[in-house]
């Protein structure tokens, strides 16, 4: 290699000349290794010796020597981070009139896969203005650094839907048949930049099939309600389903219903799907049906309208593949039939009793008498009936509303539209109040739901669930830190049993009791000022340490602090937070018979903001009666758990703080024993100032195996029953020995669950077993 001197320099020459000689010659080769990278030269402050490999191949052409391909230490390629330092340094040495680089490198580091193609022009003008080496050195180390944009190109997705009417057509093989290699070459798929994809238009589940609470609610007026409570129900009838403590008919058993094709498929849970009758000429119409889709869906997506042209060809190739399969699979068969199908519920269920899911139980049926039903749900309202005369009087917690549907519905829209909250009103309603009975307490209750996917106050519930949540992350994680350091517990709050399980590892009880109780009256007693000062008491603080971001954004996803503009975001101030707050509290109605009720105390069970308002209401009282005590009352209740209504503590000394932490107005059952007690899944039990803690196998009744197969495609999860009851075991009969009332109204009002349930539990607690700690 022939190297040209193009300037040389004295050796008594001044270091600001050679910089000066140095910065003419960059600009004049356009390079920023002058003087044929001679490392001795000054000026360049080492950049030159601790250039990496991948630098000096890009430019070594201007080396005086050869330069390895590869330069390695220990069989491993040599880091770029020496020169970035190397800049870094510089860039903190030099004067003011170079902050603007600084920002530049400063914002490529914090984010090296931005589009830099803005801050790449912006650095050229930089270094042509001021002629400065730093912009140039800034200017290689982003082009070194800075990752090649790679384009990929992605399949566009194309969902067919197809009615699944019957599990036989999984069986024939409908979802492999669009990838025949003659569709895919009639339609081109290889070449295109689509992706088919099959989705099964399901058929509806028991539940949506056979629970009736929502048509009877929704067409109750109050002359039908009238009528109801004074005729006499038909449960002396059947004395051996009625509950001795009501004296009316409340229970899973199915043989209360006369209907025998409806009693199987009661039998086999709500997530059951039924079969429907499947015949070759309309499995043939399903097929031409998805080819017609499929070429239309493609010929759209890929705008190649010629390929509507192939329609005949694709949906006859289809035809034939199916009727292929169906004689293979099903021989000459013309008809799968249906066995005990049942479309509805039969109009003498319907007249006598109630269709419900069982609280904690979803995949098991309530029935209960319609007229104790309507009578429960009377009592919550503060309706009573005499002698054919209702009369609106409220209770403590509900009480008659003056303001028509209207009124109502203008209030929110108004509410929507200030707030910049997407909402279609005219699909929203007011939600309707209905119950779903407890069959793990003893007498039965009720849990009273006002809510509905419809509901008119769902946008606001939502917006506000996505406020709270960053709220209670914001605590959270500043109660751990609080804790880490001083060891004390403030966050009660836990959303797992894992997290119990975890903090009693290696612990000593202080006592022999453990305490365990549960909120009765969280949901329907607190005044509503108290609830939105707790609240906001949270939210306040969450909005005060966020360093000067003043504002929260959000929408229906996410939501999230900054002082910048984020588009499709709204933000909100910490004022317009705690007016929807308290929007959403004051103005939560129900509907029943025709009329509108207002929740005047508590906050509506069945929202999607509930669980969220009552965990964070109660986690104010807790933080600020733990922040008035002193350490050795913080030490004593460090190990407190809360799932939102359910409380546990290690310490039975509780017991003399609650009426402090929550007031009076809350009420507190206790459902500890002597014993143990049961938290969440969790049997907790002390032994020999031991923790024993062991999952809860609570006792349930096979009555009938839901393994069968139903109408659910093979490749989505099985549908199983997610039981949680302490239902407890009948016993029978034994040599005429007599069955008390207690375990025979248990019988009454018996459950049924799936024996794959079991079968998990069995190999769950055969896996776990039960944990010792210390």
């Amino acid at each position: 290699m022939r190297i040209r001197v193009v300037h040389k320099l004295n050796e008594d020459c001044q270091t600001d000349m050679r910089r000066e000689a140095e910065n003419f010659w960059m600009h004049q080769l356009v390079t920023i290794y002058p003087f044929g990278m001679n490392d001795k030269v000054d000026g360049m402050d080492g950049f030159a010796t601790d250039m990496n490999c991948a630098m000096k191949q890009n430019f070594k052409h201007y080396f005086s020597n050869p330069v390895p391909n590869v330069k390695r230490r220990n069989k491993f390629t040599v880091d770029n981070s020496t020169s970035t330092n190397k800049l870094t340094e510089t860039i903190q040495k030099e004067t003011p009139e170079n902050y603007k680089i600084r920002d530049m490198y400063q914002m490529f580091k914090s984010n090296k896969n931005m589009e830099t193609t803005k801050l790449l022009k912006e650095v050229e003008n930089t270094r042509k203005d001021k002629e400065s080496l730093l912009a140039s050195k800034l200017l290689a180390v982003i082009k070194l650094n800075r990752k090649k944009h790679i384009v990929t190109t992605e399949k566009i997705p194309i969902f067919i839907k197809v009615d699944f009417l019957n599990s036989i057509m999984e069986k024939l093989g409908i979802r492999n048949m669009i990838h025949d290699s003659k569709i895919e070459r009639m339609l081109h798929l290889k070449e295109s930049n689509c992706k088919v994809n099959l989705v099964y238009n399901l058929v509806k589940n028991n539940f949506l099939r056979f629970s009736n609470y929502n048509n009877t609610l929704k067409n109750l007026t109050q002359n039908q309600l009238v009528r109801i409570m004074n005729e006499e129900c038909e449960c002396k009838n059947s004395p051996e389903f009625v509950d001795t403590q009501y004296g009316h008919i409340i229970t899973g058993n199915t043989a209360v219903i006369e209907c025998p094709k409806l009693r199987t498929q009661i039998e086999k849970g709500t997530k059951h799907r039924q079969d429907f009758t499947l015949t070759l000429s309309k499995f043939r119409g399903i097929l031409y049906k998805l080819g017609t889709d499929l070429v239309e869906s493609i010929a759209r997506k890929s705008k190649d309208r010629e390929l509507l042209k192939s329609k005949t060809l694709v949906t006859e190739r289809l035809i034939s593949i199916g009727e292929s399969r169906w004689f293979h699979k099903i021989g000459d068969q013309q008809t799968v039939p249906a066995d005990n199908m049942c479309h509805k519920i039969d109009r003498t269920t319907d007249e006598k009793f109630i269709v419900t899911c069982v609280d904690k139980a979803a995949n098991n049926f309530a029935i209960t008498c319609k007229k104790f039903y309507l009578m429960k749900l009377s009592e919550e309202l503060g309706i009573t009936i005499n002698n054919k005369v209702i009369s609106f009087s409220g209770n403590d917690t509900y009480e008659l509303s003056t303001k028509d549907t209207t009124t109502i519905f203008s209030e929110y829209e108004r509410v929507y539209r200030e707030r910049k909250i997407t909402a279609n009103t005219e699909k929203l309603n007011i939600p309707l109040i209905f119950a779903i009975p407890k069959f793990h307490k003893v007498p039965i209750k009720y849990r009273f739901i006002a809510g509905a996917k419809t509901a008119i106050s769902k946008p606001l519930n939502i917006t506000i669930v996505r406020i709270l949540e960053v709220v209670k992350n914001y605590i959270r994680n500043y109660c751990n830190q609080t804790k880490n350091r001083s060891g004390w517990n403030t966050y009660w709050s836990v959303n797992s049993s894992s997290i119990v399980a975890n903090n009693l590892r290696n612990r000593k009880p202080r006592s022999d009791t453990l305490f365990c109780a549960d909120f009765s009256n969280l949901f329907t007693s607190l005044p509503h000022e108290d609830i939105i000062d707790a609240i906001m008491y949270l939210t306040t603080r969450t909005f005060e340490a966020q360093f000067g971001k003043k504002e929260i954004h959000c929408n229906q996803y996410r939501a999230f602090f900054s002082h910048q503009y984020h588009k499709n975001y709204t933000p909100y101030t910490l004022y317009e937070v705690k007016y929807m707050v308290e929007f959403l509290i004051k103005n939560s109605y129900v509907r029943f018979a025709d009329r509108n009720f207002v929740q005047i105390k508590g906050v509506p069970q069945g929202g999607n903001a509930s669980p969220l308002l009552a965990d964070l209401m109660l986690t104010a009282m807790e933080i600020k009666y733990l922040g008035t005590c002193d350490n050795l009352v913080k030490r004593e209740l460090s190990v407190s758990f809360r799932y939102i209504d359910d409380l546990f503590s290690l310490n039975e000394n509780i017991k003399n703080h609650t009426a402090a932490i929550y007031g009076n107005v809350l009420e507190l059952n206790r459902t500890d024993n002597r014993n143990g007690t049961a938290f969440l899944d969790l049997d907790i039990k002390l032994c020999n100032e031991k923790i024993e803690i062991k999952t809860t196998r609570n006792s349930v009744i096979a009555m009938e195996s839901t393994g069968q197969a139903q109408n659910t495609p093979l490749v989505d999860p099985p549908q199983s029953s997610a039981v949680h009851d302490n239902v407890e075991q009948p016993m029978e009969e034994v040599d005429g020995a007599e069955v008390n009332d207690t375990t025979l109204n248990a019988n009454r009002r018996a459950c049924f669950v799936s024996l794959d349930l079991l079968v998990f539990l069995d190999l769950f607690m055969l896996k776990t077993g039960f944990f010792m700690f210390c």
